[in-house]
């Protein structure tokens, strides 16, 4: 099937420096598919699965916070997952260069979005700048909600990990690996981390 998305879903998907990420962001089980990146956005795009091929599209302006200004600065990245725990899909980003918080854009399931900008602590807005950083999601402590860890640039003696508090705000450790040569490995050419 090829069903319209329907607003201007075409056209936001070929704005430049957009970028796309897949969720289930109203917790219905179907993947859905968000937009965000581009310059003066006012509205978050998203596209809801129907299951059939087709989808229903919002495009709200998140509330709280800036995160079209966010979203659209040079090296950020954005990532998904439940930073929460209420079992939709989130967005968070960083990489930015001289960022002190980082922005959560929290799912309420009906294509709005809450955003808070709470600060992780330690240097995690500068290793998250890093050249070659890689950000990677998943819940490292086991409590149902999603986390980040960096890696990837050379020479770093410890992994940054900000760990989910559920409301925002993250707890950032950064831990040498042990055993074996982990930085070295991160940083070596054409490595993905999965």
């Amino acid at each position: 099937t090829c069903g319209a998305p329907g607003m201007s879903w075409g056209n936001w998907a070929a704005s430049p420096n957009v970028k796309v990420v897949t969720g289930d962001f109203n917790a219905d089980g179907k993947t859905d598919i968000a937009l965000t990146g581009p310059t003066d956005w006012d509205c978050l795009p998203v596209a809801t699965s129907k299951g059939d091929g087709t989808f229903t599209t919002t495009c709200n302006a998140p509330k709280g916070g800036y995160w079209s200004y966010w979203a659209s600065s040079p090296g950020v990245k954005v990532v998904s997952g439940d930073f929460n725990a209420d079992g939709k899909t989130d967005l968070a980003l960083t990489g930015a260069t001289g960022w002190d918080c980082l922005p959560v854009a929290t799912s309420k399931g009906d294509g709005n979005f809450d955003v808070t900008c709470g600060a992780p602590g330690m240097s995690w807005g500068n290793w998250a700048a890093s050249p070659n950083v890689k950000v990677v999601s998943g819940d490292f402590n086991a409590d149902g909600k999603t986390d980040l860890a960096l890696t990837g640039p050379t020479d770093w003696d410890c992994l940054p990990v900000a760990t989910s508090k559920g409301d925002g705000n993250f707890t950032t450790t950064c831990n040498a690996p042990k055993g074996g040569y982990w930085s070295y490995w991160a940083s070596s050419p054409g490595v993905t981390v999965i």
